[in-house]
């Protein structure tokens, strides 16, 4: 990011959805620290500071992409009024195209459909207008793939009275109906050896 607020409200909102804020590994600082302005922080995450370059954007993400602590890079760019947007996301879609990592973009001030944000997404760089956004994205990916990760199971069969249950519909759709309720609806979970409560109309 080249402002530290909005780097806040994404760490704040990732780490109360359950994401983990990864350290960067000692390498990566040191490099930051030797190349990026002495005012920028280089923990995560990182603030490049308002006057930050878009070769300073490149030098960084690059880095970074190549730090095995880090899954996802998320970028936050909010527009000083020096600042060249395009210019910022040319050199953002640049250092992407080197690693097949995940990366969510967050353009702040600028219009929806601004140059920047056009360029990034013709590059299939998903943008954001907040920072949470991308905190939610986030764990929406996390959430699936733990689901697609889930052990099939097994399916239950069950065997039953076919020809009542058959029965049952039949009727229902010869009287035009949609639902199977009450009485019927208890009949085929008897038919099925599912257990009900006994009841008395």
């Amino acid at each position: 990011t080249n402002a530290g607020g909005p780097g806040i409200l994404f760490t704040d909102a990732a780490s109360n959805l359950g994401l983990e804020i990864t350290q960067l590994s000692p390498e990566t600082k040191n490099f930051l620290r030797a190349n990026l302005r002495e005012e920028a922080t280089v923990d995560n995450p990182v603030d490049l500071i308002a006057s930050a370059t878009p070769q300073e954007y490149y030098l960084a993400l690059d880095k970074v992409f190549q730090d095995e602590n880090v899954d996802v890079v998320v970028v936050i760019f909010v527009q000083p009024i020096t600042a060249d947007e395009l210019a910022t996301a040319k050199a953002i879609v640049e250092a992407k195209k080197k690693y097949s990592k995940t990366m969510l973009s967050c353009f702040m001030g600028v219009a929806p459909r601004s140059e920047g944000v056009k360029f990034l997404m013709q590059n299939n760089i998903p943008t954001y207008i907040f920072p949470e956004s991308i905190a939610k994205t986030l764990s929406a990916m996390v959430k699936y793939r733990l689901w697609l990760e889930k052990p099939e199971g097994n399916i239950v069969p069950f065997t039953g009275d076919k020809e009542k249950v058959q029965k049952i519909i039949n009727e229902t759709l010869q009287r035009e109906k949609t639902q199977i309720t009450g009485e019927q609806a208890l009949d085929i979970f008897e038919a099925y050896g599912i257990p009900i409560s006994s009841y008395q109309v």
